[in-house]
């Protein structure tokens, strides 16, 4: 004999068994969520961190120290005007700038020169010009120590004679970058 199943207990039985089946998924993941909650622990630290001033200055004198950021604010070096006049095929002319670092941290120094303008144009590769430190060869300058900078014009014997009279000027470039300590 066939058994007939009334459809109003097969439904009661699905609701009953969704029941279970959700009251022991909230068991289950409340049992997790207290499980996790007890082996969890957090330790947060602060700390103020803020960065360090970076100041070189140059200077022709050792005395007065000039700020230059940007070759559109450059330093103009009052050199002695007779120092870089008159040249002539055969001639050698230097003079001495100064840098100073003003900052908490070593300077790593890249120094370079150049001539601008009609005289350098067409004096061509008879006319040099160069900057090196000429404090023992070392680039690296620690807080609140000088270096000097040799600048030197120098005029090959085969300077044309196209370059009589012209003018020009001379640009120095010091960059300094910050030491790690």
């Amino acid at each position: 004999m066939a058994k007939h199943v009334d459809k109003k207990d097969k439904n009661k039985k699905r609701v009953l068994w969704w029941r279970f089946a959700l009251a022991g998924l909230a068991v289950t993941g409340i049992g997790a969520a207290v499980t996790t909650a007890a082996w969890t622990d957090n330790v947060w630290f602060s700390a103020q961190a803020d960065t360090q001033d970076f100041d070189l200055k140059g200077s022709v004198d050792g005395v007065t120290w000039h700020e230059g950021q940007t070759a559109d604010s450059a330093i103009e070096f009052a050199v002695d005007p007779n120092v870089f006049s008159n040249i002539v095929p055969g001639g050698t002319y230097t003079t001495d700038l100064m840098v100073k670092n003003f900052s908490a941290n070593d300077a790593l120094l890249d120094v370079s020169a150049q001539g601008k303008g009609d005289l350098f144009t067409v004096g061509g590769e008879e006319l040099t010009v160069n900057a090196s430190l000429s404090s023992a060869g070392t680039q690296v300058l620690s807080p609140n120590e000088t270096a000097t900078i040799k600048i030197t014009v120098a005029a090959d014997d085969s300077l044309t004679s196209a370059a009589q009279g012209e003018k020009g000027n001379i640009i120095v470039k010091i960059v300094g970058s910050t030491v790690a300590p």
